[in-house]
């Protein structure tokens, strides 16, 4: 009797995370239509967060037009948390080359602006 118990919280809580997670998304997505410049950089970098674990693929899409806008804009925080998180899906993916590069490419330009909490 426990156990069935506890299986059914135990449902009943990853069905209510995954819709939490669910709306977060439309949320962020709707977000995106009206988002311009930073706070465009800024949630698609917000939606690799909530794709990372779910659909690496469209988590890495998101990245791939953070990164050039943040660079149009000239948005050194947008291009270092972007590079650091490309180098992430490419070391979860297995190409360690690339997801070295990225994020030693992402320290170094936070090195350059001096801020330390990007380099973590």
């Amino acid at each position: 009797m426990n156990r069935s118990v506890l299986t059914i919280s135990l449902c009943l809580l990853v069905s209510i995370s995954i819709l939490a997670d669910s709306k977060k998304i439309d949320e962020l997505e709707r977000k995106l239509i009206t988002s311009k410049d930073t706070a465009k950089v800024n949630t698609l970098l917000h939606l690799y967060d909530a794709y990372f674990n779910t659909d690496l693929d469209k988590a890495e899409s998101y990245l791939q037009q953070a990164i050039p806008l943040a660079e149009n804009l000239e948005y050194q925080e947008g291009i270092i948390k972007g590079l650091k998180q490309l180098g992430i899906v490419f070391l979860r993916r297995g190409d360690y080359p690339k997801g070295l590069f990225n994020i030693k490419k992402s320290i170094r330009l936070a090195e350059q602006i001096g801020d330390e909490e990007l380099i973590a």
